[in-house]
């Protein structure tokens, strides 16, 4: 039981890893941003949301959501 709640703690801490890297390179973007703020079953459900992360991203902008902004944004991630 230790050693699964240790893996399953482990890819949480990886999979947020790789969203704040995906925070950190849409911040480096040239491209106009938005920050889409929203529960993520309704920001990540093109149904629901009427699939504007994708009409976002046909008009050129940077779609940033909520999920990938750290916690507390580290100056470093607004330079």
């Amino acid at each position: 039981m230790k050693r699964a709640i240790s893996r399953a703690l482990e890819s949480r801490t990886e999979h947020k890893r790789r969203l704040h890297a995906t925070y950190r390179e849409q911040l480096a973007s040239e491209k106009p941003k938005i920050l889409v703020v929203g529960r993520h079953y309704v920001i990540h459900d093109s149904y629901a949301n009427l699939n504007l992360l994708a009409k976002l991203e046909e008009r050129d902008m940077e779609a940033i959501t909520i999920d990938r902004v750290p916690p507390v944004p580290r100056e470093s991630f607004l330079k």
